[in-house]
């Protein structure tokens, strides 16, 4: 009976998480998407002024008051967040490893060496630059510009298990 509560919580908890989400949205038919989320007339005029060229846009809520746009800009996906007056807050823009500054691969090379890279970004903050990327699927990480680690979120306690009992095979075989 407590198992059956406990996993009836979690179901009720899960649902209303998912309800939250940012990501609620449908697609009108007309090429664009549209979401139920009430998007201010300045939010959309600044989104339109800066982004002229955006096609397929999805708005979604990263924060209260705070519209987050994703888009395409020829076969880029990008997104920008706006507060409720229309100031850009923030642009991410997919890039190559590659493209990633010296002092970052440096950081990723010595903190995280044999880490596989995913979803590498470059997050435009009101002109403050960083870097963010998920590792190995079981982290993002951002970088500033030069290199400094300013965010690490842990993934999923699940995707951790996995990562650890890897981490602990290839210790235990150092010990052999």
């Amino acid at each position: 009976m407590k198992k059956l509560l406990i996993l009836l919580s979690l179901v009720a908890l899960l649902s209303s998480c998912h309800h939250g989400h940012r990501y609620h949205k449908w697609n009108t038919g007309k090429g664009e998407k549209e979401s139920k989320v009430i998007v201010p007339s300045a939010v959309k005029s600044a989104f339109e002024k800066q982004f002229a060229k955006a096609k397929n846009v999805e708005w979604g809520l990263e924060k209260a008051d705070e519209f987050e746009a994703e888009f395409l800009i020829g076969k880029a996906e990008l997104s920008a967040v706006f507060d409720s007056k229309g100031t850009l807050l923030e642009t991410e823009t997919p890039i190559v490893e590659t493209e990633l500054p010296q002092a970052v691969k440096d950081s990723l090379t010595r903190e995280f060496a044999g880490y596989d890279l995913y979803k590498t970004a470059k997050i435009d903050a009101k002109g403050v630059i960083s870097y963010e990327m998920t590792v190995k699927k079981t982290s993002t990480l951002s970088f500033d510009a030069k290199g400094m680690l300013i965010k690490n979120e842990v993934k999923k306690e699940k995707d951790n298990e996995v990562a650890n009992k890897g981490k602990k095979k290839e210790s235990k075989e150092k010990e052999d």
